[in-house]
């Protein structure tokens, strides 16, 4: 089965919308750090916009996945998948100054091989 270009957007897209939800659900967490839990925690989270926005991407991106696993394999669609975490990671260290040592990059960049590697028995 031939990947289309345009199918492989959902793809890009579905990690956009995960990673962006993390970062946006990080941005809104931060704001919170440090507070007592309780439902007052809760309800500040669920009222944040960060957070409003990170649970919004994030469910955007589970309905694209809806359709990803509808066109391609589900053990395909898991590996490719996996790229969000890679996305979150470079995201984490350009814009909350996460390190990134080089265990991590070796890492990310294994994540990355694997799913060229897979891609090409396609």
């Amino acid at each position: 089965m031939e990947i289309k270009m345009k199918e492989m957007s959902l793809f890009v897209f579905m990690i956009a919308l995960w990673a962006g939800g993390q970062v946006f659900l990080k941005v809104g967490m931060n704001q919170l750090a440090g507070q007592k839990i309780s439902l007052q925690f809760f309800w500040k989270a669920l009222t944040s916009w960060p957070v409003m926005a990170g649970l919004f991407c994030s469910v955007v991106g589970s309905l694209l996945w809806l359709v990803v696993i509808s066109r391609f394999n589900l053990g395909f669609s898991n590996l490719v998948a996996s790229l969000t975490f890679v996305v979150v990671a470079l995201a984490s260290a350009v814009l909350f100054k996460e390190p990134m040592p080089p265990l991590k990059w070796m890492g990310a960049t294994l994540i990355v091989l694997g799913v060229l590697l897979v891609s090409q028995t396609r």
